[in-house]
């Protein structure tokens, strides 16, 4: 996003954040986009999971929508703002927390 001076941002989220009502099609594809993320990101999450890098209490699929839900609002939200702040804020209290520090 900096190389692009933060105007740019995912064409997903773009549309997600510009569909109606009126535009069920494309909603429903979006919905579908998202889902197919959080799979994606569970698996990731699963495999951490399982090697002991994030706790194996934390639910999978719950804590793949708050990623997914988090980078979009921190995408959004470095369009904004113009820097990069938001993304390193996702990292710092999104992401960090669920990582098993190993000793």
């Amino acid at each position: 996003m900096q190389r692009y001076e933060y105007v740019r941002g995912c064409l997903v989220g773009n549309f997600a954040s510009e569909i109606t009502n009126a535009t069920p099609v494309l909603k429903k594809r979006i919905a579908e986009h998202l889902d197919d993320a959080t799979r994606r990101i569970a698996a990731v999450v699963s495999q951490a999971q399982e090697i002991g890098e994030i706790d194996p209490g934390v639910s999978t699929m719950d804590l793949s929508r708050f990623i997914l839900n988090s980078l979009y609002g921190a995408i959004f939200r470095s369009k904004t703002d113009r820097t990069e702040r938001p993304m390193r804020l996702l990292q710092q209290f999104a992401l960090d927390p669920f990582v098993i520090k190993k000793r």
